[in-house]
């Protein structure tokens, strides 16, 4: 298990590609059980209630797999789907644990600091990192270039952010 949090890392560290994960559907449940049951906390920050965090991390969870089978499938790479959809899970949970604590911090300070604070700045810092990431593994997983790569990491950053915000902050 600590060899397979060293491929995560290494992964976010752009060392290692999806290529080295196992292609296991033991591992690729296990890194999406992670990655929602973090992303609750991450989305309990900023929505009211565990019961609606909980529906926006599964909306997250199954966005990321649906959309991560759609890209492979669109390139006839549906094969690499398992160590693909595992590595944007295993390192997205991850992210995710570093961003925790910054959120708490953000939401605590945010009614008495200026809207620009320290928080913010890394909130934002790791969301590029985390956007570089996604490029690298998608580049991997796609066999394509790291440009169409960070494309589709922005898109698909884009379109989580939008569903979420869509779906659970102007709802709410």
């Amino acid at each position: 298990m600590l060899r397979v949090i060293q491929i995560y890392w290494n992964i976010c560290m752009l060392r290692a590609g999806p290529q080295d994960l196992p292609a296991s559907h033991v591992l690729l449940a296990a890194a999406l059980l992670a990655y929602a049951a973090v992303a609750v906390l991450i989305a309990h920050t900023i929505l009211p209630n565990y019961s609606a965090a909980a529906l926006a991390a599964a909306v997250d969870t199954l966005l990321l797999a649906v959309l991560s089978r759609g890209l492979l499938w669109a390139r006839m790479l549906t094969k690499r789907w398992n160590q693909t959809c595992s590595a944007l899970a295993g390192t997205g949970c991850i992210f995710e644990i570093i961003l925790w604590p910054i959120n708490i911090w953000q939401h605590a300070i945010s009614n008495s600091e200026p809207r620009f604070s320290l928080p913010l700045v890394l909130v934002l810092t790791i969301l590029v990192w985390n956007v570089a990431v996604i490029a690298h593994i998608l580049r991997h997983a796609l066999t394509t270039s790291l440009f169409n790569g960070a494309l589709l990491a922005v898109l698909y950053t884009y379109v989580t952010i939008s569903a979420f915000r869509g779906l659970f902050i102007a709802a709410g």
